[in-house]
């Protein structure tokens, strides 16, 4: 389970990547600036990697497979929440489902390709 600093440290991550689980198309600007979150909380790829699988699509995976899905942007308090209650309830369940591959692909489905442009940016930049 993640302690008080670590969930401090992700808060800003959690808030940016969201967005690529909102019903809106993001450029490549948008890609950047989040890009530039992940590069400001020094947190590794890997965590990153983990962050954006085991933490974030879980919990926003199905809002993108719905027809009403939150385009306007989650509540950070929200989905906090969220993501520590997914974590403290489910923690191997949730890590398994989120690198079985066909559970991953329907959470990331939309997602895959802005996470690879995003880690582009990132790699430009180190």
């Amino acid at each position: 389970m993640l302690d008080e600093r670590q969930i401090e440290r992700r808060r800003p991550v959690w808030t940016a990547l969201s967005a690529l689980w909102l019903d809106t198309e993001l450029d490549d600007a948008g890609l950047r600036a989040i890009a530039a979150v992940l590069r400001e909380s020094g947190l590794p790829r890997d965590e990153l990697q983990r962050i954006y699988a085991v933490e974030l699509a879980p919990v926003l995976g199905a809002n993108l497979l719905g027809v009403a899905g939150e385009w306007a942007g989650f509540d950070p308090t929200w989905l906090s929440a969220r993501i520590l209650d997914n974590l403290r309830r489910r923690p191997r369940r949730t890590r398994f489902w989120a690198w079985f591959p066909p559970t991953r692909r329907a959470w990331t489905y939309a997602t895959g390709e802005s996470w690879r442009r995003i880690l582009a940016f990132l790699d430009e930049s180190a």
